[in-house]
């Protein structure tokens, strides 16, 4: 299963968005090292920055509650989708950290700051380079 997913992942699925994009480009500024579309179990992460995995949900397509109170079948679908990933990584103690749309939109990262304590590096941080 994993090897087809790694495989999925190579021929061009699960390609980075444009939200994921800005996400990196946050980690950057912020000089924290990052893998990006990880392959977990039958899932693909969008980024994983240590043994934390970071997902970046669109409002539209993960049916964002604030905006999309009713949901068209294929937001059923990845609502429920969500649901076994996060399921999945609480049942095993794999920290997950979900930042959604309207929060990138509004420049709002509060839900990574708990990474920047723990893995930007000194320079990110005012010190130097060791």
């Amino acid at each position: 299963m994993l090897a087809k997913l790694t495989q999925r992942l190579q021929d061009g699925f699960g390609k980075p968005s444009k939200l994921e994009d800005r996400v990196a480009d946050w980690f950057d500024t912020h000089h924290i090292t990052y893998d990006r579309q990880v392959p977990l179990k039958t899932y693909s992460m969008d980024f994983c920055v240590g043994s934390v995995y970071i997902e970046v949900q669109g409002c539209y397509w993960h049916g964002c509650s604030t905006h999309h109170a009713d949901h068209t079948p294929q937001q059923k679908r990845q609502v429920s989708r969500d649901k076994s990933k996060a399921t999945y990584c609480r049942n095993r103690d794999i920290p997950l950290l979900i930042i959604w749309e309207h929060d990138i939109d509004n420049g709002d990262f509060s839900a990574l700051h708990i990474l920047l304590d723990q893995f930007a590096t000194p320079e990110a941080q005012g010190g130097p380079l060791l």
